[in-house]
């Protein structure tokens, strides 16, 4: 009786042992499977990002992003005072 109990219950613990297995085997492929859906996500983005780069225009061309004089020649066409005229308007009271 007792031999029978021991073999039932090292079948048993074989028997969670092979389920844990497969659990972690599951796993294991869904972790691969999630890595390579983010490396192929990334992938995806960093082509974006070059072509998005390639096409930009830059900074203070075609009148895109006023820089320097032409800024603020257009922040006054839009009544926004900058801090030095500011600064210079107190100066005056």
């Amino acid at each position: 009786m007792q031999v029978d109990a021991k073999v039932c219950d090292l079948q048993q613990k074989l028997k969670e042992s092979e389920d844990h297995e497969k659990e972690l085997t599951d796993l294991k492929v869904a972790l691969e499977t999630k890595v390579s859906d983010l490396e192929l996500r990334l992938q995806q983005s960093a082509a974006e990002m070059e072509r998005a780069s390639r096409t930009a225009p830059e900074k203070g061309k075609d009148g895109d992003f006023p820089v320097g004089h032409e800024a603020g020649e257009a922040g006054k066409a839009e009544g926004i005072t900058t801090g030095r005229e500011v600064y210079l308007q107190s100066e005056e009271h």
